[in-house]
């Protein structure tokens, strides 16, 4: 009986340990079921979340190609415009030269006054071949200065060697005396109305006057100055090149027809026509 009732003590005490113990697990399992639940919906939200990131970086992704394709057009413009205005400054470039040309050539066309240098080798003595005549000058003379006589030439003229500087002095006129163009010492200045143009380099002067008439030359080959030129005296005009000479009468009743056949025994060394003349000497010559 004793033992019985021990037996039942310890039946009830097991019986209560194990309903205990499957209350106690259940409720555990019921609070993890929760918190899995919990754990899950995180998750869902956490998803969410990120889709919603990625949705918003597609869009910053496709904002920045739209950007990028924009900053790609407007190079390309940029480029484009670049060279449309490179087009335009060449082209602004161009025609400011060609204004200044034209400019530098207006004022070369209307220059009345200027200097010339002309270079003589150096020698012993040189040659003047005028008229037919030739004169033989020592060095020394032409350093001293060496007028030429007026019998044959019509005109003052004046020779002068500075260094290797040959200086010339001559007036040449008209035949009524008014000044065709007057050179001093290499300074010359011309009457408009009755000079078209004076041209020159290193070894030579050429005058031209508006009928077409070269009235003075001088031509520097060496130690040989050949000179030409038109001069007047009181009975005619003398045509003087450098192998000979020629008198026209003025009371020749052919003097104007002779005078235009003889225009061209002195014969153009230099240009006098286009827009790049200065300095050039006739082709062939």
């Amino acid at each position: 009986m004793t033992i019985l009732k021990r037996m039942d003590g310890n039946m009830i005490i097991l019986i209560t340990t194990v309903v205990g113990g499957l209350i106690i697990g259940l409720g555990a399992f019921k609070g993890s079921r929760k918190n899995i639940r919990d754990a899950k919906a995180d998750l869902d939200e956490l998803r969410d979340t990120i889709r919603v990131q990625n949705s918003e970086l597609s869009k910053k992704d496709a904002e920045i190609q739209s950007m990028a394709k924009e900053i790609l057009s407007f190079s390309k413009n940029i480029d484009t415009n670049t060279n449309a205005l490179q087009r335009i400054a060449d082209g602004i470039t161009g025609v400011t030269k060609n204004t200044n040309d034209i400019l530098k050539l207006s004022t070369d066309e209307l220059r009345e006054k200027g200097e010339f240098a002309l270079r003589l080798p150096t020698a012993e003595r040189y040659k003047i071949l005028i008229g037919g005549n030739m004169f033989d000058i020592p060095h020394e003379n032409l350093v001293q200065g060496f007028t030429l006589p007026r019998v044959p030439v019509p005109i003052p003229f004046v020779l002068k060697l500075k260094g290797d500087n040959l200086l010339i002095s001559a007036n040449i006129l008209r035949e009524d005396g008014d000044i065709i163009a007057l050179v001093n010492q290499n300074n010359w200045s011309i009457n408009r109305k009755l000079c078209f143009s004076v041209n020159y380099d290193a070894s030579g002067l050429e005058v031209l006057d508006t009928k077409g008439f070269v009235v003075f030359q001088v031509l520097i080959k060496n130690d040989e100055l050949n000179v030409a030129l038109i001069g007047y005296q009181s009975k005619g005009v003398v045509i003087l090149t450098p192998e000979k000479r020629k008198i026209i009468l003025f009371n020749d009743p052919k003097y104007f027809e002779k005078l235009y056949e003889s225009r061209n025994l002195i014969i153009p060394s230099f240009k006098h026509w286009g827009s790049d003349y200065l300095h050039k000497r006739v082709e062939n010559f």
